[in-house]
């Protein structure tokens, strides 16, 4: 018997609003490292984001890392 969804409420409770956060500062930055500067934290900490956000819609919109 397959695993049953946890309903869309519980689901819902357990999303961290930080990541819409991060996402805004993605989207408006086109870049992983200048959003991450944007909200003031390290652009792995930034990464871990991306990647969390990933794992709640399955994809977001891809961003580029800045090359120094």
């Amino acid at each position: 018997m397959p695993a049953k969804n946890p309903p869309l409420e519980t689901r819902l409770a357990a999303i961290d609003l930080n990541l819409f956060v991060a996402l805004e500062a993605l989207l408006a930055c086109q870049n992983v490292s200048r959003a991450a500067q944007r909200l003031g934290i390290t652009q792995p900490a930034m990464s871990r984001s991306l990647a969390r956000l990933r794992e709640l819609f399955g994809r977001v919109p891809s961003v580029g890392v800045a090359r120094r």
